[in-house]
């Protein structure tokens, strides 16, 4: 014969597990929900900030190294020195040049011009680009390259009307100037540049 107290026993340890049951459901879907909104909300600040991306981050500044390379008089009395910069990375780099300028007899921007044309090289791990400036009529006075180096080439101007803006943007922050006038660094120029761009300038004099 059946003992009723164990019955009543059985009976409600079913009913204990069938009201249990739900909560559980519950406690997993909370647990589910939480961990999708996190990974929503990570993924979100990903895309809002792409500086938080590690290929977008700026080349360190030691990672660059640019060499001045005299060169004599030639017979027709023209001298081309040459500027090699070379980085540990590969990378795109637009070359600004503040050099003497004849006309004006004055230090002035210049955004150098490459064999093909375009402004903006692509240089490989370990490569010196060649950068030769007439210092034919240039007085013996501190005159500078300045590097500017991103991980992509999209990132630095490459149009005319980009040129043409940058140009405008260094001779207003820092116009043209005589010898014996104070020179322009890196923080001076630096908001005419976007963000992602490392800046490395090399002074050198034509003695």
């Amino acid at each position: 014969m059946p003992d009723p107290v164990l019955e009543r026993l059985l009976r409600a340890a079913v009913e204990a597990e069938a009201f249990a049951r739900p909560i559980r459901r519950l406690r997993l879907a909370s647990w589910w929900l939480l961990a999708t909104s996190g990974a929503a909300a990570l993924l979100a600040l990903v895309f809002m900030n792409p500086r938080s991306v590690t290929r977008y981050r700026t080349i360190p500044a030691k990672a660059i190294s640019i060499e001045h390379v005299s060169s004599p008089v030639s017979q027709a009395g023209q001298r081309i020195d040459v500027l090699q910069p070379c980085l540990d990375t590969a990378a795109a780099a637009l070359v600004l040049l503040r050099v003497w300028d004849r006309d004006c007899s004055c230090l002035q921007w210049q955004v150098h011009e490459f064999e093909d044309g375009s402004t903006i090289t692509e240089m490989a791990r370990g490569e010196a680009v060649q950068i030769p400036v007439d210092v034919s009529h240039a007085p013996p006075i501190e005159q500078s390259v300045l590097l500017a180096v991103a991980r992509r080439a999209s990132d630095l101007p490459s149009t005319v009307d980009a040129r043409e803006d940058l140009l405008a943007c260094l001779n207003g922050v820092c116009p043209p100037s005589l010898p014996d006038e104070a020179s322009c660094g890196n923080p001076d120029v630096l908001p005419c540049l976007g963000e992602g761009i490392t800046l490395v300038q090399r002074p050198f004099v034509a003695d």
